[in-house]
């Protein structure tokens, strides 16, 4: 759940403020001399997002959320094996979805869309997906 904003004290609230350029700079760096795909951009992603859902921003959050995702999944398909970060970032995004007024069903088929953006067969990733969110229940075309 995101933090309110309006509930953290004051010189907290400065230290975040503080921190989104120092992050921005740092996904700015690790783009330009890694490349917009790699694994540790995706980090970077997810650092700046988590700070934006911090202060309540969750509109902002999530399109570096998904972006993250989709570095994770795309690492998961090039390499055969799940990258680390997976799990908790799918569960992260669903956590966003949510807070963003998404239904659970609509949540959960938005990740699910994700595995066919980066080209990954269905059979692959929906029993990744299962796997790593754990009651996470795949409804295809149920909710149509």
């Amino acid at each position: 759940m995101p933090w309110d904003i309006r509930r953290i004290p004051c010189a907290i609230c400065r230290r975040l403020a503080e921190a989104e350029p120092l992050l921005r700079r740092a996904l700015a760096i690790d783009e330009a001399s890694l490349g917009p795909e790699h694994p540790d951009v995706a980090r970077d992603l997810n650092n700046l997002a988590q700070l934006l859902q911090a202060t309540n921003r969750l509109a902002e959050a999530q399109p570096l959320s998904r972006r993250m995702l989709l570095i994770l999944l795309a690492f998961t398909r090039d390499t055969g094996h799940p990258h680390p970060s997976l799990g908790p970032a799918l569960s992260n995004y669903r956590a966003l979805a949510l807070a963003l007024g998404m239904s659970t069903s609509e949540a959960d088929m938005r990740l699910v869309s994700l595995g066919a953006d980066v080209g990954m067969a269905p059979a692959r990733w929906q029993p990744l997906f299962v796997e790593l969110l754990g009651e996470f229940a795949l409804k295809q075309g149920a909710d149509g």
